[in-house]
Formats: structure tokens, C-alpha cells, sequence
């Protein structure tokens, strides 16, 4: 009789209490402007600090930093594509931070955004494969990704019945699929990684390991070693939970690489500053202007409409990739 008065008692008393109000998170910044950041990103709301935040931003950068090396040598696929290097160096890092900047003051979301990888390489295989046997240059596969990004973009804003579309395509796939297209994109970097190295050759049974055993110099195996360093390297780290495993590792191949001839310098500048000129012209890709290339060369097909059906297959698998 007693418990059952109590419980009565304290159902009655938790229904009549009132629902606290949230108290309003006070700033620990010590200047105006730090207190206006702290409040428009809710650093002390989400209980962090500014120091907290600059450290993760650090840290996010080292473990991202690969792709601007990564991503132009993926679109370059197999030297096919006649873009400069650096050129696609400058799109890779502008895109990282305009991507970053929108996910920070429109999302506000510390989420670092830069080039995926899989759709670099997709891209770079078909720059070298074409489509419909004709060739596929780098404005039209530029064209194709941005056309991809708008329909994956309206998937996601759009929705039926509250539920934006691209969820209920994902939700239609089969979890077995979802997983079989993550690896096979992985297998496929993974593939063309040891190919690049020179890991892996052409033999009479389609695939092979290089020979080792070949100590004349230069090295034959040197590009080999170089991948294996690197990949060691990375493993070894990340086993240990060292932040920015990844960048030290390609670090670690790059000083390898130097006496064995694989790092090469010759042609290689530093003042990135001198190709915004080109990056920004419309003179075509193969003259540095990228900004603009799928306008200026995106709609010129070198196999007309026979290449039409191929692109909207190639549309859908972009999407796919993203999905």
C-alpha cells in the first residue's frame, strides 16, 4: 500500500513539474570576436574549445592531405590525359576549401570535404578508355561529373513522404550490393596503385609480381620497393594510432624514393601562384584552363550521338559511386 502511494505520489509530482529550460551556454572567449565565432559554431555548446577544434583541424588536414597528390596522378590515369599536373593540383586543393568553407559557415559542421576517392579514378579510366571507342577528353568528363553532382544533389533535397529520394534508392539496394561496389572501387585503386608502382606487370597469365631479383641499376623493382615502403609505413602507424599516419607514410616513400630515382624534382615549381593565370582562362585543359574546361570543351564529343547512351551510363555510375 505504501509503495504503491509513493509511486503515485511520484508520477503526480514528475507530471506536474514543469520542463526545465536549456540555460543559455555562456561564452569563454575572452574578445568580442572570439565570443561571436564561439557563438555562431556553438563551440562551448557542443562542449569544446577553441584549442580543441584547431588540433582536430590539424590533425583532419594531415590525414587528408594525400589526395592533393593522389588526385591529380588518379586523373592522369596512365599519362593519357594531357592536363597539367599542377593544374590539377590547384583544382584538388581549391575544391577542398571551398567544399570545407561551405560544410563550416552554411552547414556548420566541422567536416573537411575534398575529392573522393574511386570517382578520381573512375574519371581517369575514362579519359583513357573514351567511351563508344572514341575519345573522352577532360572537359567532357568534367561536364559528366558536374552533371552527376547537380541529380545527386536534387536526390538528396527532394523528398517523397518526408524521405529525401537518394535515401529511399540507397534503402532499395541490397546490403550485399552496397558492400560488393565498396570493395570492388577499392580492389580498382587498389589495382591501379600496384600497376602505377610497377608492383604488379603484364604477363602470359594477365597478371604477374615484378622480379625482384634483378639487381641491375637503375632498379627495375625501385618504383616496387618504393610502394612497399610507403605501405609498411602507413600500417605500421596507423596501427599505433599515429595522427597523420597516411601523409607521414607518403612522406617516408617520398625520401625513399629520392636515391632510387623514383622522386623526380625536374620541372617542379613552387610558386603555384604563377598558374592561377591559366587555371582561370578559357584557353582548354591542355593549356591549364580547368576552372572553365567543361564549358569550353564539355560539349564537344568526338563520337557525336553515339556517345550518348554510353555518358548517361556513365551519369547514373557517378551517382552510384556517391550513393
Amino acid at each position: 500500500m505504501s509503495e504503491e502511494l509513493n509511486n503515485n505520489v511520484t508520477e503526480e509530482t514528475a507530471t506536474a513539474a514543469p520542463a526545465a529550460e536549456e540555460a543559455p551556454v555562456e561564452s569563454k572567449a575572452k574578445t568580442k570576436f572570439g565570443r561571436k565565432l564561439d557563438n555562431y559554431f556553438g563551440i562551448t555548446k557542443e562542449k569544446s574549445t577553441f584549442g580543441t577544434e584547431i588540433v582536430a583541424g590539424i590533425v583532419t588536414f594531415l590525414a587528408m592531405a594525400y589526395i592533393l597528390v593522389v588526385n591529380p596522378n588518379a586523373i592522369s590515369l596512365f599519362g593519357v590525359n594531357k592536363v597539367p599536373t599542377e593544374q590539377l593540383f590547384l583544382a584538388t586543393a581549391l575544391g577542398a576549401v571551398i567544399g570545407t568553407l561551405l560544410m563550416a559557415f552554411v552547414a556548420k559542421m566541422p567536416l573537411a570535404q575534398a575529392s573522393g576517392m574511386g570517382l578520381n579514378y573512375t574519371v581517369g579510366g575514362l579519359i583513357a578508355g573514351g567511351l563508344a571507342g572514341a575519345a573522352v577528353t577532360f572537359g567532357n568528363a568534367m561536364l559528366l561529373v558536374l552533371i552527376s553532382g547537380i541529380i545527386f544533389l536534387l536526390l538528396s533535397v527532394i523528398k517523397i513522404n518526408g524521405v529525401a529520394i537518394r535515401e529511399v534508392i540507397f534503402d532499395g539496394i541490397p546490403e550485399c550490393v552496397r558492400g560488393a561496389i565498396a570493395v570492388g572501387i577499392g580492389l580498382f585503386i587498389a589495382f591501379i596503385g600496384m600497376q602505377n608502382s610497377g608492383l604488379i606487370v603484364a604477363s602470359s597469365t594477365l597478371v604477374d609480381l615484378i622480379q625482384f631479383n634483378t639487381y641491375a641499376w637503375p632498379y627495375a623493382a625501385s618504383g616496387a620497393v618504393v610502394c612497399l615502403v610507403g605501405l609498411l609505413s602507413i600500417a605500421v602507424l596507423e596501427h599505433f594510432k599515429v595522427k597523420g599516419g597516411v601523409i607521414i607514410g607518403v612522406i617516408i616513400a617520398t625520401l625513399v624514393g629520392i636515391p632510387m630515382g623514383v622522386t623526380k624534382w625536374s620541372g617542379m615549381s613552387w610558386k603555384f601562384w604563377e598558374t592561377f593565370a591559366a587555371f582561370f582562362s578559357f584557353n582548354g585543359s591542355e593549356n591549364g584552363g580547368v576552372f572553365f574546361a567543361c564549358f569550353t570543351e564539355g560539349f564537344k564529343w568526338a563520337g557525336g550521338a553515339s556517345q550518348i547512351m554510353p555518358a548517361v551510363m556513365t551519369v547514373i555510375t557517378f551517382c552510384m559511386i556517391d550513393m
